[in-house]
């Protein structure tokens, strides 16, 4: 699974008090999915929800992804993209987490590999290489703004 960041979405003359979505891809062994999280579920879930995490989730929409309905046509067609979309009304989602003891092997989800490596071997790693990395952050700055020139 893999978790975005929280957006704002909301306009000032609109009336939505909880104007955020977050955008998760959930899989098992079949396909991957976009999952969407609407307005308050996010401050509910969001925290929640990490690599790994085995959901249930019911009451929910589905449609296609918003990166396939708008599709120029020159992409693959034959990938299934499919949005899951869970929202605190209209309908109601209901999402709960599955610990770990209770995922039964006949569910077939996918395992998650990670591949970490040390600060030596990043160093030394070829140029391209994916891999994981787990840091400590020491300082952050005030953002700043770059202006581009032109």
């Amino acid at each position: 699974m893999k978790k975005s960041r929280l957006r704002h979405y909301g306009k000032v003359e609109q009336n939505s008090w909880c104007p955020y979505q977050a955008e998760f891809q959930v899989a098992d062994r079949s396909c991957t999915a976009s999952l969407v999280l609407w307005n308050s579920l996010c401050l509910e879930w969001y925290r929640c929800l990490d690599p790994g995490v085995v959901l249930k989730i019911r009451n929910y929409r589905m449609k296609e992804t918003y990166s396939s309905r708008i599709r120029s046509g020159s992409e693959n067609q034959d990938q299934i993209q499919i949005e899951i979309s869970l929202n605190s009304q209209n309908p109601t989602a209901i999402i709960s987490i599955i610990p770990e003891s209770a995922v039964l092997r006949g569910w077939r989800l996918p395992s998650l590999h990670f591949n970490f490596l040390t600060r030596a071997e990043l160093n030394s790693s070829p140029n391209g290489t994916t891999c994981d990395v787990i840091g400590f952050v020491k300082f952050v700055g005030r953002p700043e703004r770059v202006l581009k020139k032109g």
